[in-house]
């Protein structure tokens, strides 16, 4: 059986590409009333990003120009893209929702590799899960 390696400044940079898409998506696929809710997302995300980028700036040169973004929540969003404009609200909020049940799924593995992960990414990453909105 192979065992995946997992390196943690690609965790941090996929996470930050995540969260980003993340603001996009609640943008584009939450209407109003919910605009309120919309918000809290929005900020959550942002704080949630502000602390990756924090850990992530203790790997210095390890760093990389650009974040993989070829996982389930990135690739699920680039197929409802194609689709969103005229979708009625019910039907975009309901696409919303399942990408966070993707979000919630990518940390869930990530947690899965406790002990591939250095105990500060472990702790960030597990506080983050937890306060994902569901």
């Amino acid at each position: 059986m192979d065992q995946k390696i997992i390196h943690p400044v690609d965790i941090l940079q996929e996470l930050i590409a995540i969260l980003t898409t993340r603001i996009d998506a609640v943008s584009k696929l939450i209407m109003p009333p919910e605009e309120e809710k919309a918000q809290v997302i929005v900020k959550q995300s942002e704080r949630f990003i502000n602390e990756l980028v924090e850990e992530l700036s203790n790997y210095g040169d390890a760093v990389q120009a650009t974040a993989e973004r070829d996982n389930q929540y990135q690739n699920s969003w680039k197929q409802v893209l194609r689709t969103v404009a005229g979708m009625p609200p019910d039907e975009s909020e309901k696409i919303f929702y399942s990408l966070e049940q993707s979000l919630k799924s990518i940390y869930n593995e990530l947690l899965d590799e406790e002990n591939q992960l250095p105990p500060s990414i472990y702790k960030l990453i597990s506080r983050q899960s937890n306060g994902i909105l569901n």
